[in-house]
């Protein structure tokens, strides 16, 4: 039953942590799309550019259960709490 555990909480941690780097690295296009040297390039560039800017201002982010979770290292966290809380009020019930 150890192996087994330890497999699905190593399997939440992975989703939980390329959910974080997606929305860690999302955060960095805008700006790098601003240092670049666009403002140098031609009218129809910058206003694809520009564009494309304003679409990702908003960090990428998955999501789960119908929209009400965000895979994140917070989420893992609360998941991990909340699992350890129930298994010891399972425990105090089972004695």
């Amino acid at each position: 039953m150890l192996p087994y555990f330890f497999a699905i909480i190593l399997v939440l941690f992975i989703h939980c942590w390329f959910g974080n780097e997606l929305i860690y690295r999302s955060h960095g296009i805008t700006e790098s799309i601003f240092s670049s040297n666009w403002i140098g390039s031609n009218l129809a560039t910058q206003r694809v550019l520009l564009m494309f800017m304003t679409f990702t201002k908003r960090p990428l982010k998955i999501k789960l259960g119908g929209g009400f979770f965000t895979m994140s290292i917070p989420l893992f966290v609360s998941i991990c709490r909340s699992a350890y809380s129930y298994l010891t009020l399972l425990q105090k019930f089972e004695q």
